[in-house]
């Protein structure tokens, strides 16, 4: 790795799935804040012939890799039913690979399927929003949550009924206790980020007002990590903190100590301070069960490069990630630019 370039982003999105940027502007402003390595990892979405044909005539400093992100039901030992916040990163993966492009073809369908669902929902809470909102946003790619927030933003209206809905949360919280508690890390959220309050009220892992629904379409964990292995890859557990009501401290240690996992997101400084304490038992759990842990960089906006770069200290935890997971589980590297 390049010393002028030290750092490394092994977890990115482009606008392929909700990310807002083509692959060659995340190469080129990863190389101007100091990032010498990506990998790309859309929702469900592995590099198209065309994409991969592209970053292998790119010829600058920036070394890529060819990832995924899918969205994954629960282990089996909890159900392997569907849930919307179990993630599996997945690097070095081999994207011509079938049984990876089919399980993301019918993801794909599932998530359109999904997003018209929540859009009735949102209709019925009063909400201006329409599927070809939603479609416009994501901009032909893959429809996540992030582009239905767009979607609600885009109406003007939207607005009135978001402070509406706010204030039956905040009479709520007047007369509740768990209302109280819900509504004051709300408020905490959005005086940082108020753009995501939508994302909040409706959408995340905890909203007020529930209008997701599971995907039609999924396979349990051990199914998702073995498509990612079959295709050449390796296998790292995304935001384990988004999921711990479901898969506690006890059960990530159990699968990772079989070996049904290849790694693990231990670190995450930009949205650290939801986190509590599940940093130190990531990276308790990733120290005890031998398994390597990485600095989560999960970037969707180009200014994330920045953001990191300029937390000097938690950026420097992701220098040499690429080569601790390559030694430690042996992954080929032909799907990146690593060998070129």
């Amino acid at each position: 790795m390049k010393k002028d370039l030290p750092y490394q982003s092994l977890h990115t999105h482009t606008v392929d799935s909700d990310g807002e940027a083509t692959h060659q502007q995340v190469l080129e402003v990863a190389e101007a804040n100091g990032f010498g390595a990506v990998a790309f990892t859309d929702h469900d979405t592995v590099l198209s012939d065309e994409r991969l044909r592209q970053l292998r005539e790119y010829n600058g400093p920036v070394d890529w890799i060819s990832g995924v992100e899918l969205s994954s039901g629960l282990p089996k030992e909890q159900g392997g039913g569907a849930t919307n916040s179990l993630h599996v990163v997945g690097l070095f993966v081999d994207p011509t690979n079938q049984d990876l492009r089919q399980h993301c073809r019918k993801t794909h369908e599932a998530r359109q399927k999904r997003m018209k669902a929540v859009v009735a929902n949102l209709n019925e809470l009063g909400l201006t929003i329409t599927e070809d909102d939603c479609l416009e946003a994501a901009g032909g790619g893959s429809v996540g949550r992030p582009h239905i927030v767009e979607a609600i933003h885009k109406h003007q209206t939207n607005q009135r009924v978001l402070d509406e809905l706010e204030a039956r949360v905040a009479e709520d919280a007047k007369q509740d206790e768990q209302a109280k508690q819900w509504y004051d890390r709300y408020q905490q959220i959005i005086r940082e980020r108020p753009s995501q309050r939508p994302f909040e009220l409706f959408l995340g892992n905890d909203p007020y007002f529930p209008a997701l629904v599971d995907f039609e379409y999924w396979q349990d964990f051990d199914s998702v990590v073995s498509l990612i292995r079959g295709a050449g890859g390796i296998a790292l557990w995304a935001h384990w903190w988004t999921i711990v009501k479901e898969v506690d401290r006890g059960g990530l240690a159990d699968i990772a100590e079989a070996g049904r996992i290849d790694g693990l997101e231990t670190s995450f400084p930009l949205v650290r301070d939801a986190m509590d304490t599940r940093e130190e038992t990531l990276q308790e759990v990733a120290k005890t069960c031998e398994v390597p842990g990485v600095t989560a960089v999960d970037l969707h906006a180009l200014q994330t490069f920045a953001d990191l770069a300029a937390q000097s200290e938690d950026a420097a935890t992701t220098t040499g990630t690429v080569q601790r997971l390559i030694d430690a589980t042996g992954v080929s590297t032909e799907w990146s630019s690593l060998n070129q």
